[in-house]
């Protein structure tokens, strides 16, 4: 008695294809099923959520070092590579991130760069040593006002959250 409509359909195969149940050809198969603008935003996302390093790496390539992704792709592109579930295949773009942020914040336009800021901030790195890098970087590179909220912020966050796993795993 489920309908399964095109909504469930993409949700259901985003968790086959962050999972490494499925991959590229079933995305290909669901978009051609919705040719649609959000079909296109879908694939778009689940190519970049595909639980494998050469992805991972054609989504950064696509997000971070060409500007050539319209700004919904841009988007889609960001929640797909950014995984939670995925840290291990994240966790050397760290060092990328922190190497980038000044250059995307300086050459996008402000609603992208703050989607690309925000959104590629490491919180896979649960950790801290993000906080730490963090603190190092906006200490050592002094960055402008916008830049310096923007990443203050994704800091904070992140210190949040390792304050409540603390509190948890000590309850």
């Amino acid at each position: 008695g489920l309908v399964v409509d095109t909504d469930l359909r993409w949700l259901l195969l985003q968790r086959l294809v962050q999972t490494g149940r499925v991959g590229t050809d079933a995305i290909e198969e669901e978009l051609l099923r919705d040719f649609t603008s959000a079909g296109k935003e879908h694939a778009v996302m689940l190519r970049a959520a595909r639980p494998t390093a050469e992805a991972k790496a054609e989504a950064w390539h696509a997000m971070v070092e060409t500007d050539e992704l319209p700004n919904a792709e841009l988007e889609s592109t960001v929640v797909g590579f950014a995984s939670l579930e995925q840290r291990d295949l994240l966790t050397s773009y760290v060092d990328k991130y922190f190497a980038s942020v000044e250059e995307l914040y300086r050459t996008r336009s402000s609603e992208m760069g703050q989607l690309l800021i925000t959104g590629l901030y490491p919180m896979w790195a649960t950790d801290q040593g993000t906080v730490d890098r963090t603190d190092a970087y906006l200490r050592d590179e002094q960055p402008g006002a916008a830049l310096r909220r923007l990443l203050t912020e994704s800091r904070d966050a992140l210190a949040r959250a390792l304050r409540s796993r603390a509190r948890d795993t000590a309850s």
